[in-house]
């Protein structure tokens, strides 16, 4: 039961990281080139400059994984939390594409 919770964890990830990078391609491409006279950026650019911001943050990353840390809580329920964690960040992603396609319907 570990390893499986440990590979759902890893795909879900994955996954949402993925999809984080075609929701930020299509914010940014909507809202800061038209605002700024940029030019437009693809998925891998979108997925580099994703990355980037990521390595940045790692402070507050590590920060994150201490709080996990700091509870007393099984293995099953680490994977729990990260797997809920990961698709609160994956409904957080929709609802900002949902807004800003709105928005952006009316500019």
């Amino acid at each position: 039961m570990k390893g499986l919770m440990s590979f759902i964890s890893l795909v879900l990830g994955i996954g949402v990281g993925l999809y984080k990078a075609m929701v930020f391609m299509f914010l940014f491409n909507w809202f800061v080139v038209t605002t700024f006279n940029l030019s437009i950026i693809g998925y891998w650019m979108s997925f580099a400059l994703i990355i980037t911001v990521g390595v940045l943050r790692i402070k507050g990353i590590h920060r994150s994984l201490l709080h996990y840390e700091s509870k007393k809580m099984n293995d099953e329920e680490k994977h729990t939390m990260e797997i809920a964690n990961t698709l609160g960040v994956f409904v957080g992603l929709n609802v900002a594409l949902f807004i800003g396609w709105l928005i952006q319907l009316n500019m």
